[in-house]
């Protein structure tokens, strides 16, 4: 902006121009659904620019808080963006990090951030975004957005645990393959899988439906399978994940399932209720998989190096988190009264904790081929290890159904899922 002053001199009066820098417009819009699901997880689109004002000399920032009942599930990673979470996960910094200055009437890049909603919310909730640049002299800029959440439900009842004159008794197991191939064993049946047919990434897990009459499996960029009477409650299939999802877990009531990503981000579906998670938060090793509790009201992750995290109703027990290893941990199997889990290692290492009892091991023995996972009894008296060449070892009370030990494979296994009745 130029500006000229007249001002009186010695003999008349004298002309003096100088220009002056004007401060950037900023200008930020927000777009979220205009309701959700209780429980559920939306997808958040923050639209930054610099308006008609002038030049922005110096990096903005934009800023977004979640009310109470929900929170974001992990850092978006938008061009030019560099975000961050709050330890609560409530909050959203995101500083612009691309080239500068940024001219006048420039769009920036969209910042799309996961919300998870609380399965307790209810209401109408108001999520607040601002954008800043004061070294620049800019006025901030401040936008709302309220979602209304609807059919909340009430907290799943419990299921009534098997009494001792019937206990539940596993009578199979399936085990799965990289390429979605399924392998049924003894009364567990074959429901379809997704072996020959085309993926866009691997399959890294399975899980089985209450009634054990169907089964989902998982891939790494969240994509979800269902077979038999399991039902398709949503994926994060087609969205931008910042790490690969690694494993899965269903609801006691085959409602629903979690999926969990390397970096701890969870995502919920269906009546599974989201209790918090480890996205954008600092971890020595990234997450290798998940239980829930037996009533579905909470979950445990457990990362590479033996560290464990506990959510909702899941208690900790304890974990190998900084202990020496001979190999990275790869599954983690609760007690069926949830008090405690074991964790198993990829050479065969079993590691028990709270009421978890110690049956044995393949530690120290040699394998074909490495572990990839663990499935234990109901009662809680043994459990099972898989290796990616289809071997099983059985320990406690685990019953030996069979195997693709030794036979031909198209891809590796990457895990099991047991079948009780």
């Amino acid at each position: 902006v130029t500006v000229t002053v007249n001002a009186p001199g010695g003999s008349g009066s004298q002309s003096n121009a100088f220009t002056y820098d004007a401060p950037p417009t900023l200008v930020v819009t927000n777009q979220a659904p205009l309701s959700a699901q209780a429980g559920s997880t939306y997808v958040n689109e923050i639209s930054p620019s610099i308006g008609s004002g002038g030049t922005a000399q110096h990096a903005p920032v934009v800023t977004a808080t979640l009310p109470s009942g929900q929170q974001f599930t992990q850092a978006p990673t938008p061009v030019g963006w560099s975000c961050s979470l709050s330890s609560g996960g409530t909050q959203l910094t995101c500083n612009y990090s691309g080239s500068l200055p940024i001219a006048a009437n420039s769009s920036l890049s969209i910042i799309s951030a996961n919300v998870a909603v609380s399965a307790q919310a209810s209401g109408s909730l108001t999520t607040v975004v601002q954008m800043t640049n004061g070294p620049d002299g800019a006025s901030p800029v401040s936008v709302t957005s309220t979602v209304s959440i609807a059919g909340a439900p009430s907290p799943p009842t419990p299921p009534t645990p098997p009494t001792p004159s019937t206990p539940k008794h596993v009578v199979g197991y399936w085990t799965v393959a990289t390429d979605g191939g399924i392998f049924a064993f003894g009364q567990a049946q074959f429901y379809g899988s997704m072996g020959g047919q085309p993926l866009n990434k691997p399959i890294v897990g399975m899980a089985p439906t209450g009634d054990g009459a169907g089964y989902w499996m998982d891939a790494t960029d969240g994509g979800i399978f269902a077979f038999g009477d399991a039902r398709f409650y949503g994926s994060m299939g087609s969205q931008h994940l910042n790490e690969p999802v690694v494993g899965m877990a269903p609801t006691p009531d085959g409602g629903g399932y979690w999926l969990v990503a390397s970096d701890g981000g969870m995502f919920a579906f269906g009546d599974a209720g989201f209790y918090g998670s480890m996205g954008g938060q600092p971890l020595d090793s990234p997450i290798v998989g998940m239980a829930a509790t037996p009533d579905g009201g909470g979950y445990w992750l457990v990362a590479a190096d033996g560290g464990v995290f506990s959510f909702g109703d899941a208690l900790f027990y304890g974990s190998m988190g900084g202990k020496p290893l001979n190999e990275p941990i790869v599954g983690i199997a609760p007690t069926g009264d949830g008090q405690g889990y074991w964790m198993d290692a990829s050479d065969g290492g079993i590691f028990a904790f709270g009421d978890a009892l110690f049956f044995g091991s393949m530690g120290g023995k040699h394998l074909n081929k490495a572990m990839v996972g663990m499935s234990s009894t109901p009662d809680g008296g043994g459990y099972w290890t898989d290796a990616s060449d289809g071997g099983i070892f059985t320990f406690g009370d685990a019953t030996f159904f069979g195997s693709m030990g030794d036979k031909p494979l198209n891809a590796p296994m990457v895990g099991m899922a047991t079948y009780a009745q």
